[in-house]
């Protein structure tokens, strides 16, 4: 746009338009300057006046220069001219220096209002989307993220607020995610001489990933994997895939080494484990960050199953 006054005059000069022409054509130049604004700026119309006001006031200087060199082919003295356009380009510099330095505390404002908004005072799965645009605002809800309890509300609607950033998402990020996106539990019910034994795992929400996992329950420092066809659980993503809860009930009954273990009188930690047999993103590179799902531990104390604050 700078040299577009260049251009006129030379046009002119060469007599390939006249100054009428030029004259007649404000309105299209005027339309085509704004729709190049609104192409080359933010959607503001703050930001838009910053380069459509000074482009525009730049035509009007290449017609004021096409006017003085009408002037001196036609013998006129062009003194009062000069000093008018002088007045005028001093009066252009100052005013297109002003609102490019307001207009530049404004875009800065905005930029640090959208960067430094506290993740608390957001609520819907949009803010957290805008909030998580860049690596600032992921690291911010990714911090947020870690300290909510596991699948609840405010960590659910943060985490789906970064999902439509996936591809850009650093390991840890979308590991935490993922543990908020699939929930294992596990459930001790004391019967007259043992425990029974019930494990799930919840998809609370999609990711766009792929992954196959192994069921499988650990007692202190023993795993005993699910003996049959069912001990694996496949996820492929669809955006619109529904919720879904997968439960094992009684496993003790189809595990018989843990059933005996099971009988004895000691305290015992016991969770249910999945264990990724394989893990890969959309575009079937290895999604490296996936590796288990486990539950909160449960403690079997010979009485009734209590949750075991020290686990964790």
């Amino acid at each position: 746009m700078a040299q577009l006054p260049v251009v006129t005059v030379i046009l002119y000069s060469l007599g390939i338009v006249s100054l009428d022409k030029i004259k007649s054509s404000r309105r299209y130049v005027l339309v085509a300057i704004l729709v190049l604004a609104a192409l080359l700026t933010p959607p503001d119309i703050f930001s838009q006046a910053a380069i459509g006001i000074p482009a525009y006031a730049i035509f009007e200087i290449s017609l004021l220069l096409c006017s003085l060199i009408e002037k001196t082919k036609n013998g006129e003295s062009i003194k009062s001219s000069i000093r008018l356009a002088i007045l005028g380009l001093l009066l252009l510099l100052g005013g297109g220096a002003w609102l490019m330095i307001k207009g530049t505390e404004y875009l800065e404002k905005r930029k640090n209002q959208q960067i430094a908004a506290p993740v608390e005072d957001l609520s819907s799965i949009e803010s957290y989307t805008k909030l998580g645009v860049d690596k600032s605002g992921e690291l911010e809800i990714f911090k947020f993220i870690s300290d909510q309890e596991t699948g609840s509300d405010l960590a659910r609607t943060a985490c789906l607020g970064l999902i439509p950033h996936w591809n850009k998402l650093q390991d840890e990020t979308k590991e935490v995610i993922f543990q908020h996106a699939f929930v294992a539990e596990i459930q001790a019910t004391k019967t007259e001489k043992t425990w029974s034994i019930d494990a799930s795992i919840t998809n609370h929400f999609n990711i766009p990933t792929n992954f196959k996992v192994q069921w499988v329950i650990q007692v202190e420092d023993r795993q005993f994997p699910w003996p049959n066809q069912d001990n694996q659980y496949s996820y492929l993503y669809s955006s619109d895939r529904s919720p879904e809860k997968i439960q094992r009930l009684k496993i003790e009954k189809s595990i018989p080494a843990l059933k005996e273990l099971l009988k004895e009188t000691r305290a015992l930690n016991i969770k249910t484990t999945f264990l990724a047999l394989s893990a890969t993103e959309l575009d079937e590179s290895p999604a490296v960050w996936l590796k288990t799902i486990e539950s909160e531990p449960t403690l079997l104390n010979g009485i009734n199953p209590v949750k075991n604050e020290s686990a964790n």
